[in-house]
């Protein structure tokens, strides 16, 4: 969501702590120079790296092994470029930066990823750098205006983006429909013309089935919030700086380089990402609309949700952005990621397609032919991989399970029924033998520690899909399992995220714990969509229901 602490523009270190001028001649785009194929150079691990741009090695920004801690006989190295999301961070002033003289480091960086020009640096106009106070600043900044010229315009003020009816919109508008029926009153927006009809379909109540399906969306918050807590730290950091038991509440997690991006309480990019899938959803009447998803992916990115204060997107993953940037993107979403699945020889397989996709269990919950198709669609926009798919396949159909009532979530014996029917819709994804028996091996892990959530692969789907079934095999109890969780530490908030989905679900809104979920900032922003896709599902028609509080407004 929004950044806590906006970039600096007047970063006094950049002159002597950075590299620069850039002299192209020195940088040419060779695989040599490309910083993103290189792994960390303390641990190897691959993803989630940043490059220092004084001496341009490459670490991990996870701070395990005192990979982000050396640098000669400084502290650390003085400024850094995140290789996933491309923001500039300066130890020295403890903040995220901008700067006329990184701008084209940071685009030279870029372009090695994508191939093609960014847009400018948190998305701040190119003409910005004109009004610092400083003549080195302006001095900078004409000679970036020079040196890039159009380049440097941002796509969502001159690009535009071909829509389903052939007619060429600005990128920013296309949740603008969403975005403006949030804001209205039932009196002032048309009747729905709903294409989307759902018999409740479930042996639970109906309130009961409200209250799961609002436990999955602020159980994921929740657990995206607190996961964070912990997220690209080792056990023992987590342990020294939070105790057994984690923190107390969101007001005590540490405010360190990369959980000052985020205000107290807030959730990161897997939660965003399942809110655009829900925009989208409502956008249009509960039907999955793939190019749709995408655009609003890439209008995310680049904008993040601004009626909350967001710059952009944060914490992007590489799979994610490499798939998102690509110029092709919009146009062909499933090519795309296929492609990139196949550049990188068919081995990545991320969580970034299981953290996002929880939501798709709601929809049509009571078809779990369609719950499959629409997953496999939704996952395929980004992740290609098999596994990827399988994971959010599992996860849906359990929600959808859980919402049909098929299984008594109370009992341990029916949970384990459940798990079991949930891993046989996502085996059928999978061909490859030794990725079925990892698939096994990890949603029936007997313990989150056999997991190794903390490993160098600590963002692999399978073990994400192995926490969120913690929920429904081992967890104590909500609170108690995300606390688990969550000290695991390594990728603790997308960990974090599809336990908090499963086990909202299991228990649902009214039973999660209110100092977590009560103290989520924007509660009547995200209490809007889903009021709005619960209306869209024909499951909440009366006006006095408490759901429906706060429905004709976002209050910030």
């Amino acid at each position: 969501m929004a950044f806590a602490v906006h970039p600096k523009h007047d970063c006094p270190h950049v002159e002597t702590d950075a590299l620069s001028p850039f002299n192209a001649s020195q940088h040419p785009q060779t695989e040599e120079n490309n910083p993103h194929s290189k792994p960390c150079r303390t641990c190897g691990d691959p993803t989630e790296n940043w490059v220092c741009l004084q001496c341009l090695a490459v670490h991990c920004g996870r701070e395990i092994n005192g990979c982000a801690a050396v640098h000669g006989g400084e502290a650390s190295h003085p400024i850094v470029l995140s290789l996933a999301d491309h923001s500039i961070w300066c130890y020295a002033c403890d903040s995220y930066i901008t700067h006329p003289l990184l701008t084209p480091w940071y685009e030279h960086i870029y372009r090695f990823k994508f191939g093609t020009t960014p847009a400018p640096i948190h998305g701040v106009p190119a003409d910005l750098f004109a009004a610092e106070s400083t003549p080195a600043a302006a001095t900078a900044a004409a000679t970036v205006a020079a040196s890039t010229g159009a380049a440097s315009t941002s796509r969502d003020t001159a690009a535009t983006t071909p829509t389903d009816s052939g007619k060429a919109t600005p990128s920013g508008a296309i949740s603008s429909d969403c975005a403006a029926s949030a804001s209205k009153t039932d009196d002032e927006t048309q009747p729905r013309q709903r294409s989307y009809t759902l018999a409740q379909g479930s042996k639970l109540p109906k309130h009961v089935v409200i209250d799961r399906i609002k436990g999955v969306v602020f159980g994921q918050a929740i657990g995206d919030a607190f996961g964070l807590a912990t997220e690209f730290m080792s056990v023992a950091q987590a342990l020294e700086a939070y105790g057994p038991d984690g923190p107390a509440d969101y007001s005590k997690i540490v405010r360190d380089r990369h959980r000052s991006r985020w205000v107290q309480g807030d959730w990161t990019d897997d939660t965003d990402q399942m809110i655009v899938i829900m925009r989208s959803l409502i956008k249009n009447n509960g039907k999955v609309v793939v190019q749709d998803i995408a655009e609003g992916l890439l209008h995310w990115v680049e904008h993040g949700f601004p009626e909350v204060g967001d710059v952009r997107g944060l914490g992007l993953g590489n799979t994610v952005g490499e798939v998102v940037e690509h110029p092709d993107f919009t146009k062909d979403p499933h090519g795309v990621a296929q492609m990139v699945w196949e550049k990188g020889g068919k081995r990545a397989a991320a969580n970034g397609g299981v953290m996002r996709t929880a939501i798709l269990g709601v929809l049509d919950y009571n078809d779990i032919a369609k719950v499959i198709e629409n997953t496999r669609n939704v996952c395929k926009i980004t992740h290609a991989d098999p596994r990827c798919i399988a994971s959010c396949v599992s996860v849906t159909t359990a929600i959808a399970l859980i919402l049909q009532g098929a299984f008594d979530c109370s009992d341990s014996e029916q949970q384990k029924a459940l798990v079991q029917r949930a891993y046989e819709y996502g085996e059928r994804e999978m061909t490859e033998p030794e990725h079925i028996e990892d698939y096994r091996k990890h949603v029936f892990a007997e313990s989150l520690q056999a997991l190794d959530l903390c490993s160098q692969g600590m963002g692999y789907t399978l073990k994400t899909l192995g926490c969120g079934f913690y929920a429904l095999r081992g967890s104590p109890s909500f609170e108690g399992g995300l606390r688990q969780v969550t000290m695991c530490a390594g990728d603790a908030d997308t960990n974090a995220a599809v336990f908090g989905a499963l086990a909202g679900a299991k228990v649902g809104f009214n039973k999660l714990p209110t100092h977590l979920r009560d103290t989520l900032p924007y509660i009547e922003w995200i209490m809007t969509f889903i009021n709005q896709l619960l209306d869209i599902m024909h499951l909440t028609t009366n006006s006095s229901d408490p759901l429906y509080l706060n429905r004709k407004g976002v209050t910030r």
